[in-house]
C-alpha cells in the first residue's frame, strides 16, 4: 500500500526509486565495520553504525571524504567534487548531449558516465557524456577507449578504429530559417508589411 501511494505521488513504481540526499558522518572504521562507534545524521543526531552502513552501502549512494587534523580533530578539507553525475549537472549534460553519445546511437540517455576513468575530481561536464544502457556497458569492455573532441566524443574501438560522435545542434535539425535584415530604425512587422506591399499583386493599378 506504501508502494502504491507513492507511485501516484511521485510517478516511481518504488519508494526505494526515490532520490533522497541525506548527510551521513561516520568514521572509516565504523564504515568498514571493524568498530561501531555512531554515525551523525545531519540535522537528527547519532544513529547506530550498522543502519549508517546500510545507508552508505546503497547502490545510489556516494561517499565524500573529510580530512581532519591529526592533533585537534577538527574538520580541514574535504573532496571538493562528487561521483555522480546528479542534479544540475545531470540535467545539463541531458539537455546537451539530447542522446546517446556513441556514434551511430540514437536512444535515449539512460546514465551519465565518466568519459575518462573517476580519480576523485573530475566529475565534470567537460568529462561527462549520456549513454544508453547498451553503450555504457560496450564503453567499459576490454579494449575500448572513448576521448574527448571539441563538439562530441570519439570512440576506439578495440580493433583500432576510431568514430566520431558529434553532439547535437541545440537549435534542432533541418534548414535554418533566415534571418531578415532589418534597419534600427524599423520593426519586424514593418519589414514584413514593406515586403507585401512591394509584390506586383498587391500593387494597386494606376
Amino acid at each position: 500500500m506504501c508502494d502504491t501511494a507513492v507511485e501516484r505521488i511521485t510517478g516511481q513504481k518504488y519508494a526505494d526509486d526515490i532520490a533522497v540526499e541525506i548527510g551521513i558522518l561516520m568514521t572509516p572504521k565504523s564504515l568498514l565495520g571493524d568498530e561501531d562507534v555512531p554515525a551523525m545524521l545531519t540535522g537528527y543526531g547519532p544513529v547506530p553504525a550498522a543502519i549508517a552502513r546500510q545507508l552508505a552501502t546503497g547502490s545510489k549512494a556516494w561517499l565524500r571524504r573529510l580530512f581532519t587534523d591529526p592533533m585537534t580533530g577538527n574538520l580541514v578539507d574535504r573532496d571538493k567534487t562528487r561521483r555522480r553525475f546528479d542534479g544540475p549537472l545531470a540535467g545539463f549534460v541531458r539537455d546537451r548531449d539530447q542522446q546517446c553519445s556513441r556514434p551511430y546511437c540514437d536512444c535515449r540517455i539512460r546514465d551519465i558516465d565518466h568519459q575518462q576513468a573517476f580519480n576523485g575530481s573530475n566529475t565534470t561536464a567537460d568529462n561527462a557524456q549520456g549513454l544508453c544502457k547498451r553503450s555504457h556497458t560496450t564503453k567499459h569492455l576490454p579494449g575500448w577507449r572513448v576521448d574527448n573532441s571539441m563538439h562530441g566524443t570519439v570512440w576506439t574501438t578495440p580493433t583500432g578504429h576510431t568514430y566520431t560522435s558529434t553532439r547535437p545542434d541545440l537549435n534542432g535539425y533541418g534548414p535554418k530559417r533566415h534571418v531578415p535584415n532589418i534597419l534600427d530604425t524599423e520593426s519586424a512587422l514593418g519589414h514584413r508589411l514593406s515586403k507585401l506591399l512591394a509584390k506586383p499583386s498587391l500593387r494597386r493599378r494606376q
